[in-house]
């Protein structure tokens, strides 16, 4: 800004507050006041446009930030299905769990029974005569404490189911030791 122009913003100053109308303004220094006023409005409305486009950018980051903040639903879901996961996981290993838990009371009971029935067999054969029965059952012949060939065979029949049931429970405990043993791996 030159002197003249000084000059010229210090009379309208004046010229606005006393009402004064006389000054050193001519029509040459009133068209570049004029000019001023309009490159000062135009600079005044860039301004204010650059105001507003900075307070919608910094509305949006608000509104983006107050959202982060609050749990969404989409967030939310996913929480549930972690939890909804973790549930049915341990849902499906408790389920294994009692599974292999009957499998193994089932073991055992049939284990209880095939001793039960082998310790009969032991003491029914407590004498010599029934022990020489159990001698010569396996390599043949018929002992004197039965009385016809049909008790012998019954009771063979029976002694080789009762073997039979122990080697399917033995095999069936091998199994659930090893399905054990893999359950608590996992």
């Amino acid at each position: 800004m030159d002197v003249d122009d000084e000059n010229d913003v210090v009379w309208r100053m004046l010229r606005d507050a006393f009402g004064e109308t006389d000054g050193p303004m001519d029509t040459a220094s009133s068209s570049s006041s004029t000019t001023d006023t309009r490159h000062s409005l135009k600079r005044r409305k860039d301004e204010i446009r650059t105001l507003k486009n900075e307070i919608e950018t910094l509305e949006r980051q608000r509104d983006e930030l107050s959202r982060l903040e609050r749990p969404t639903p989409s967030r939310a879901a996913s929480v549930n299905e972690v939890w909804r996961d973790l549930a049915t996981r341990q849902a499906r290993k408790r389920r294994q769990a009692e599974q292999l838990n009957s499998r193994l009371r089932t073991s055992l009971e049939t284990q209880s029974k095939i001793q039960k029935e082998l310790v009969r067999l032991v003491q029914r054969a407590t004498t010599p005569e029934d022990q020489t029965w159990l001698v010569r059952s396996v390599y043949g012949g018929v002992p004197r404490c039965f009385q016809s060939k049909s008790e012998e065979s019954e009771l063979l029949c029976r002694l080789e189911r009762l073997y039979e049931q122990r080697d399917d429970a033995l095999a069936l405990s091998d199994i659930l030791r090893v399905g054990l043993r893999f359950a608590m791996r996992s």
